[in-house]
């Protein structure tokens, strides 16, 4: 009998991108505090925090495996953390603009409350200089609220503003689909192959 698959997520784009990869699964979340030790690797920190949210789901859900993921944008050696308000926001995306900067994601799969595999993804995106009057309307939008860096790649504003230098399109919005795939098969879970990441972003379902 097949395992039952849980996302572990609160986010509405997570279950999206899953379900290129699979109809068959449930979401659900626990809180935690998504906090790494300070010596870790970016790469090894949202790993460290993936699991955590998976271990979270998987000791009330120990019979399912329980997939999680923690993405966050790193500029330079600083972390660019989601936004609390506007005069934040416009902060951090006037930090943003005219340079490269990376997404990175952990993902780990959880089993009887144990973590049991994972894997990491990371994508360099350049964004260009956001003209006034682009960066005043997604401010006023709100669509950057709880978003990782203070933007989402997939949000039509800015789109036409960012740049894919290297990586998965898919891992800046917050489930790395190749990744995913992989680390769900490795652990006996049939998925579909994945979608063209350039298919993915030029058919962008959000």
């Amino acid at each position: 009998m097949a395992r039952q698959l849980v996302l572990a997520s609160g986010s509405p784009r997570r279950p999206v991108l899953l379900r290129y990869l699979t109809d068959d699964f449930a979401v659900d979340s626990v809180p935690v505090e998504e906090v790494a030790p300070r010596a870790l690797s970016v790469g090894d920190a949202v790993e460290v925090i993936a699991r955590k949210k998976a271990i979270a789901v998987s000791q009330r859900r120990p019979d399912a495996f329980v997939l999680a993921a923690d993405t966050v944008v790193v500029l330079g050696d600083e972390l660019v953390d989601k936004a609390r308000d506007e005069m934040g926001v416009r902060r951090q995306l006037l930090s943003l603009t005219g340079g490269t900067h990376q997404v990175w994601t952990g993902l780990a799969l959880a089993w009887g409350g144990k973590a049991v595999d994972q894997r990491r993804a990371v994508t360099a995106v350049h964004m260009e200089r956001l003209p006034v009057a682009v960066l005043d309307a997604y401010v006023a939008s709100g669509s950057w609220y709880g978003k990782a860096g203070g933007y989402g790649i997939q949000d039509k504003l800015l789109a036409p503003f960012l740049r894919i230098q290297a990586g998965p399109w898919s891992n800046c919005v917050g489930l790395p689909l190749g990744q995913t795939a992989d680390l769900l098969r490795s652990n006996g879970m049939a998925v579909r192959d994945p979608p063209a990441e350039e298919w993915l972003q030029k058919n962008n379902p959000f």
